[in-house]
């Protein structure tokens, strides 16, 4: 697991995140091991996820009922990502307040601002039927805000409640400069009983919503990522999703597009390199079509039992093509079968044979094009492209050259390629990598 995971990190892009699913018999330590390669302070959250109803017996001899699973999600760098944060309309329904002054006043410093102190019958408040623009909204100052510096539920448990015997009960309080809705001032009012310790201040609604408010017609808030979810109901009526019966490892696709939506960006490629029957592909279609994005995906199973064949191919076409009550997802797919290049081989002819079918799936995963042998062409040997080089008929239908690094191209070729268009590139290096190379 701990190999499979560095090279995970490899994979990653810098502003990448991995999520890794696992029950709890082996959730201690898998959390050890992602701390370790990962480095625990790039930890984002553990998702504990609710997989089956409580009242449901699974086996009737086990004392115990499991009913979590648990969601490691890790960043490669954790300063490099910004989670998509869930979002809501503002709310300007608690916009509905208006306060009027109706005498000048006591004037005094508290605290190092001006305030302005207004008696119980020196002010009034009035409740207008909807929230607007222009109204202020009231809220107690009480609990973890008190604790923010520089604000008003600071200044008034600060200064003001201590005040209640100096300036009476149901007293309003105007402070000087302070604010971040561009009135100029805050309204606090002062404890209403006498043994009373809280009291509550008035906002207008923010500068920076009322210029998205201006700009978009709308202004969004979001709010932080629970860490707990019920996806119970969803597991539970699992079987059939994307038509095809599978019951070891399925994952609901509502779960996965959430995680997936995680990342703001709406282009990312996804990798499931533990594919099972597909769900991640069809989470990440359904996704792209909810909010137009343009993800991709990539599936990697090792096959076992045919699975790939009987249930995560079909899966994804049903997905595709649509199925049952859900509508078609149009979309491309490309099915590679991989192996490696045996270490011993001594026929030069059949190694490069074994070479060109491994580099043409590569090139083909990495560009996202389909090598037809026509507009696109692959060569590993300088006498395999001596030869295209003079073929016209070739020439005039090619449009892109991947070739090895170890070839030198000629001038006359140079100018050849160039006089037809034909963009040349360099296979990597890296595609050699580990066993291949060592054929090479």
């Amino acid at each position: 697991m701990e190999k499979r995971l560095k090279i995970a990190k490899k994979l990653l892009s810098n502003t990448g995140i991995i999520m890794i699913s696992i029950d709890e018999n082996e959730a201690a330590q898998l959390k050890i091991i992602c701390d370790d390669v990962f480095g625990e302070v790039n930890r984002l959250c553990t998702h504990h996820i609710q997989v089956r109803f409580g009242n449901k017996s699974l086996n009737e001899d086990n004392d115990w009922q499991p009913v979590m699973e648990y969601v490691y999600i890790y960043a490669k760098d954790k300063q490099n990502f910004s989670a998509n944060k869930p979002s809501e309309p503002y709310d300007l329904s608690k916009f509905k307040y208006k306060i009027t002054e109706l005498a000048k006043g006591e004037i005094i410093e508290i605290g190092n601002k001006t305030v302005t102190i207004f008696k119980e019958n020196e002010w009034k408040i009035e409740a207008e039927k909807e929230g607007k623009v222009g109204l202020l909204k009231e809220t107690w100052a009480s609990g973890s805000i008190v604790r923010q510096s520089g604000t008003a539920a600071e200044f008034l448990d600060k200064y003001l409640i201590k005040r209640k015997k100096i300036d009476g009960l149901n007293v309003l309080y105007k402070i000087q400069n302070m604010g971040d809705d561009g009135i100029g001032y805050r309204y606090v009012s002062g404890p209403k009983k006498i043994d009373a310790i809280r009291g509550k201040f008035y906002t207008g609604v923010p500068l920076s919503r009322l210029a998205e408010l201006k700009k978009n017609g709308i202004s969004k808030k979001t709010r932080p990522i629970p860490n707990y979810y019920d996806f119970s109901g969803d597991f539970g009526n699992i079987r059939h999703e994307g038509g095809i019966p599978f019951n070891s490892g399925k994952k609901p696709v509502r779960m996965l597009k959430q995680l997936i939506n995680y990342h703001k960006r709406k282009d990312v490629t996804v990798l499931d390199f533990f594919a099972g029957s597909g769900s991640t592909g069809q989470a990440v279609l359904e996704l792209n079509k909810d909010d137009e994005g343009t993800r991709q995906f990539i599936l990697c199973t090792n096959n076992e039992n045919n699975i790939c064949e009987e249930i995560t191919y079909p899966r994804i076409k049903n997905v595709i093509s649509g199925y049952g009550k859900n509508k078609a997802l149009p979309a491309n797919l490309k099915y590679y079968k991989t192996s490696y290049v045996p270490r011993i081989n001594t026929d030069e002819q059949n190694l490069n044979k074994n070479l060109m079918v491994n580099i043409k799936n590569l090139i083909q995963l990495e560009n996202g094009i389909e090598i037809d042998d026509k507009l696109i062409k692959v060569y590993l040997d300088e006498s395999s492209l001596d030869k295209f080089s003079l073929n016209k008929n070739e020439l005039d239908q090619c449009e892109k050259l991947y070739i090895s690094s170890d070839i030198l191209l000629t001038s006359a070729q140079q100018k050849t390629f160039e006089d037809y268009n034909i963009e040349v590139f360099i296979i990597p290096e890296y595609y050699f990598a580990d066993e291949i190379i060592e054929v090479a």
